[in-house]
Parts: C-alpha cells; sequence; structure tokens
C-alpha cells in the first residue's frame, strides 16, 4: 500500500469512527482530523528521509576513504557518476 493510499485510510478509519460515535461531532473536528493525520504522516515521511540520508552519507564516506585509501587503485572518487548523483541530490535537498 502506498503512503497516500495509508494516509487516506488512516483519515477515512478516523473519520468514520468521529461520525460513528455520539453524534457531537462538526466539521472542524473531521479537518483536525484529518490535519492531524496529515502532520503525522510527513513528520514520520520526514524521518524516513532522515535516516535514509544519514545512512548515504554513511556509505559515501566510507567508500570514499576506501577509495582514496590507494588500497583499490588509483582514480578520482569524485568523477564517478554515483558519487556526483549522490552530491547533487544531497544539493537539491539543501544538505
Amino acid at each position: 500500500m502506498t503512503a497516500n493510499k495509508q494516509i487516506a485510510m488512516e483519515c477515512a478509519e478516523r473519520l468514520y469512527d468521529l461520525i460513528d460515535g455520539d453524534g457531537d461531532w462538526d466539521a472542524l473536528d473531521a479537518i483536525r482530523i484529518i490535519k492531524e493525520t496529515l502532520l503525522r504522516s510527513n513528520a514520520e515521511r520526514e524521518a524516513k528521509v532522515r535516516e535514509f540520508v544519514d545512512a548515504s552519507d554513511a556509505f559515501l564516506e566510507r567508500y570514499l576513504t576506501l577509495v582514496n585509501s590507494g588500497d583499490c587503485g588509483d582514480w578520482n572518487p569524485e568523477e564517478e557518476d554515483e558519487v556526483i548523483r549522490l552530491r547533487a541530490a544531497r544539493k537539491a535537498l539543501g544538505i
């Protein structure tokens, strides 16, 4: 299930619980539920992105250390497409 579908399902379940409850609700309650669900989902997604970025940084650092040690030959890793793409992706994210 995609993240967007999960968000929609959670909103739908919470709204159903609200409507199916004691009947004492209004549109602002529904809006609050949707907003809370979206904010929590965004925070979870941001945490996953941060975890991925941290892992990518650690991998890049380890790779560059290995290559720059000279134990694997002599080349400039900064000219490799993968290193260039990762650095460009980090820059695009403002990292």
